[in-house]
């Protein structure tokens, strides 16, 4: 929270609602950095970029991360509150292939899904995604997380500030490096 400014309860719920507004029952996140933001979890999968390899299911009644499970510690649980997941303000963990077969039989369910497509830096859902989901389901749109995540919040402003200040402080170094060499 001091980071974020948000809980991840409530953009989920914000989240739910813009799923709402377009008639949707569920949204698969593909984005590795719209899961990072939608759970405020970071990870260290790729160098020099905070975030984790997964996949995000969110239905009005349930959350799903599919990511590897030999990484989950008790402060994970905790934080998603993963330990007895029976309502729609958990997150449940499941193995990051799983995602695959889950989306084949929990779009039986429902009526349509959004399905991100490529919007600005965003390359939007592969083409497994689409294949695993009947065609009919797929509304194709780009993520409403991409306009959540542009809306910053006073904790995030003043964390941008500051992070601007350091970067500052850091270019100065190098170019006073840069000019003594």
């Amino acid at each position: 929270m001091w980071l974020a400014g948000d809980s991840w309860d409530a953009k989920v719920n914000r989240l739910r609602s813009n799923l709402t507004a377009m008639r949707c029952d569920a949204m698969i996140i593909t984005s590795l950095t719209e899961v990072a933001y939608i759970l405020n979890v970071r990870g260290s999968d790729i160098p020099y970029t905070p975030v984790f390899k997964a996949y995000l299911l969110i239905s009005n009644r349930e959350i799903i991360l599919y990511t590897n499970k030999t990484r989950i510690n008790v402060g994970l649980v905790n934080h998603l509150k993963s330990h007895s997941c029976h309502n729609e303000y958990c997150v449940q963990l499941k193995e990051y292939q799983d995602v695959w077969r889950d989306l084949r039989t929990l779009s039986q369910h429902w009526k349509r899904i959004l399905v991100p497509t490529a919007a600005v830096f965003d390359m939007g859902a592969s083409e497994a995604i689409h294949g695993a989901i009947p065609r009919e389901l797929v509304l194709d749109r780009p993520s409403p997380v991409i306009f959540m995540r542009a809306q910053k919040n006073e904790v995030e402003k003043q964390g941008m500030k500051k992070a601007h200040i350091r970067d500052g402080a850091a270019m100065c170094e190098v170019l006073s490096f840069l000019e003594d060499r």
